[in-house]
């Protein structure tokens, strides 16, 4: 499936900022707001994307994007609408890439909180149609400023309101559509008709018909909690991450806080959708890097990771050096140290698989004993192999926390972690050791200063041969920062 990102539009409520720039390319948080839409379709496995634009700012996006690949996009297309024209006429100008497949649409201004995959892959299971994504809206007075369907009995959207006086129901659409080939034929007829998702794209309170040829199937479900199909979503309070390389190695920039968000979003995924398979979570290091250029198995786990936190001052200085002056280290030690409140909350289960013999143990009753509530239900020193999984797979647990060393850790998730029925799967390190208490940690002041390998150099000596592929991290890492900013330079 294809998608078509539409980033139109004057935001003249915006003035004076979209005087200067569009609207799309406004900052949300730490990045502009256009990022977050690519993102939603690429954690949703959608990487051929057209972005429809035009205005004077045009040319911003492609020096933003350019071929889309810093961001997960395979392939990245533009179109330049001449002036503004609505939803379906934008829509129209991506025929031809779309080649009259099935397409998922969204407008560059949605930040979304759950994950739209299970949205598309049941859109692609029914036999024709659309859906449009709802999210229920709980304030009453929230709804007079935006687009809200009637639903009829059989749960199907009958017409949409924009700001209505009395809302026919407390959803209101998100921007985002799911078509199939037959909206092709439908766009020709519609005129000059414009569509609206209640951004105001339109002045008049008006009501907009939706018929079953252009959507067969835009069925809702109740989003007081996280949907259980995906069909609805909710907006995002919390800002999501962008995916660069470093040396060829995928790398997330984001911060503890961010990561947390991430966690919590995999589980409730899979929640959602148990079939869906296991997340898998790294803590990304300059050795793991240097690992990965000559493994290739382990190579092929980290592009398949959903989250990989830069847990390294080697990397973050090298997002540093190429442009994401924002990167922070996020540990994987203390990344899990701020999940574990969440998780009591939300009644995660979480499972312990690997390390030493009585570590396991010993941080499942010390983490007990610091965060009442816990549920630890699993823990186990098995190696890396399916009757581990097998022995852990009673216990139902939603994250499985990894400890059998990098490259191992990480295959034991992509080959066994499914088996459980686990949601998540993080490869953890020496995290254990840490909350066990086996191995101290090093002092705050240490770990700010980025000399952490130091410490932990000194407590346990025989990591020298492991680090001393550090050096020629920073040789090549060095180099690359020298290419990347050459070519940034020269345009």
């Amino acid at each position: 499936m294809k998608g078509v990102i539409l980033a139109g539009g004057t935001g003249t409520r915006l003035h004076p900022l979209t005087r200067i720039t569009n609207k799309h390319l406004l900052p949300i948080y730490d990045r502009p707001m256009v990022t977050y839409a690519i993102e939603a379709l690429v954690g949703a496995g959608v990487k051929d994307v057209m972005l429809v634009t035009g205005g004077t700012h045009a040319g911003e996006f492609l020096r933003l994007l350019g071929n889309g690949h810093d961001y997960g996009l395979d392939r990245l297309f533009y179109a330049m609408q001449d002036k503004a024209g609505g939803i379906a006429e934008a829509l129209g100008l991506a025929e031809r890439f779309v080649a009259r497949d099935r397409v998922v649409v969204m407008l560059a201004d949605n930040v979304v909180e759950y994950s739209i995959d299970a949205a598309i892959r049941n859109f692609e299971q029914q036999p024709r149609g659309a859906r449009i994504l709802l999210s229920r809206v709980d304030e009453p007075d929230h709804l007079h400023h935006l687009g809200v369907p009637a639903i009829d009995a059989s749960g199907r959207v009958t017409r949409i309101v924009e700001k209505p006086d009395d809302p026919p129901s407390q959803l209101a659409v998100t921007g985002i559509y799911l078509y199939d080939g037959d909206v092709w034929d439908v766009i020709p007829s519609l005129g000059n008709t414009r569509f609206s998702t209640g951004s105001g794209a339109t002045p008049e309170n008006r009501s907009t018909p939706i018929t079953p040829s252009t959507i067969s199937c835009a069925k809702t479900v109740p989003t007081s909690h996280a949907p259980t199909d995906a069909s609805a979503i909710r907006v995002r309070s919390r800002p999501a991450h962008l995916r660069t390389r470093v040396l060829g190695c995928p790398v997330d920039v984001v911060s503890i806080e961010q990561a947390v968000a991430s966690l919590i979003d995999m589980v409730q995924a899979h929640r959602d959708d148990p079939k869906r398979p296991p997340a898998l979570v790294i803590t990304l290091n300059p050795e793991m890097v240097m690992l990965a250029r000559r493994d290739a198995e382990f190579r092929r786990a980290i592009e398949a990771a959903a989250l990989l936190v830069p847990d390294g001052i080697g990397l973050v200085r090298a997002l540093r050096r190429r442009g994401h002056q924002t990167a922070v280290r996020v540990g994987g030690t203390d990344m899990l140290a701020s999940y574990l409140p969440h998780s009591v909350r939300l009644g995660h289960r979480i499972a312990f698989a690997g390390a030493g013999p009585g570590v396991g143990a010993e941080a499942a009753r010390r983490l007990s004993q610091r965060v009442p509530g816990l549920q630890i239900v699993a823990v186990d020193a098995g190696p890396p192999d399916a009757a581990t999984a097998e022995r852990l797979k009673p216990a139902h647990p939603d994250m499985v926390w990894s400890a059998f060393g990098a490259g191992r850790q990480e295959r034991f998730v992509l080959e066994h972690v499914g088996a459980v029925g686990a949601g998540v799967g993080i490869g953890v390190g020496g995290a254990l050791d840490y909350f066990s208490g086996r191995t101290p940690r090093a002092p705050a002041m240490l770990r700010s200063a980025g000399l952490e390998w130091a410490w932990r150099l000194a407590i346990q000596p025989w990591r020298w041969r492991r680090q001393l592929v550090l050096p020629g991290f920073w040789v090549l890492e060095r180099a690359e920062a020298r290419r990347h900013t050459r070519a940034a330079r020269t345009g």
